[in-house]
């Protein structure tokens, strides 16, 4: 032996590693509307507004919401990735 040590998670960990990052993509992959309006700056009544189709919103905020929405979902993509990891 070279003196090499391994580092072994039990198993009970890993599980629960799994439940939660599973709990977080959930989470992630549908945002309360209020949670969304937080992050875009709005109101949660203008976004359900604007998610019935009864306002437009302006440019400057269809970028934010674009940007938060696009944020969100590289966000759920690396969660994937590490959830795609317990099966390695």
């Amino acid at each position: 032996m070279t003196g090499v040590t391994y580092s072994v998670t039990p198993l009970h960990e890993t599980w629960r590693s799994m439940r939660r990052l599973i709990a977080l993509a959930l989470y992630t992959a549908s945002p309360t509307i209020e949670d969304l309006a937080r992050r875009v700056g709005l109101t949660s009544a203008a976004l359900r507004q604007y998610r019935l189709g009864r306002r437009t919103p302006s440019a400057e905020v269809a970028v934010r919401l674009a940007r938060a929405l696009r944020d969100q979902a590289r966000r759920l993509v690396a969660i994937a990735r590490r959830l795609e990891g317990f099966h390695t």
